[in-house]
């Protein structure tokens, strides 16, 4: 694997892993999502605790990590956007696992680690 190809699964690995649920209600004073409901920190959960405001940014937020990740990984290595969307992607283990200290994600034992038909071995 090229280093352009791990560099852009790096990137979207990265942007993957921000938990938007948790910043969001955190900022908006509602408290830890993580303590809500199922304890996901998704669009559905937030919605729970804060509100249907919150839950829409929140699924938007998430639904734009992917996005731009494969902008930027196209931007800098042409040819390399299907590996940022693999790296970003929700069924990976770092959206289920945050890489933010406090392991900000929900149920990390669920994913499945897939390959992506245009990021090679």
């Amino acid at each position: 694997m090229t280093t352009d190809r791990i560099l852009s699964l790096l990137i979207g690995y990265l942007l993957g892993s921000i938990p938007f649920g948790v910043i969001l209600t955190r900022l908006a004073g509602k408290g830890d999502v993580r303590q809500v409901g199922s304890g996901n920190i998704g669009a559905t959960n937030v919605m729970r605790a804060a509100g249907k405001g919150l839950a829409a940014a929140t699924l938007v937020l998430d639904a734009l990590k992917a996005t731009v990740a494969v902008l930027i990984a196209r931007e800098l290595w042409p040819g390399t956007g299907p590996c940022a969307a693999a790296g970003a992607s929700p069924g990976r283990p770092g959206t289920c696992r945050s890489t933010a200290p406090d392991r900000a994600a929900g149920a990390g034992g669920r994913a499945a680690w897939r390959r992506s038909p245009g990021c090679p071995r």
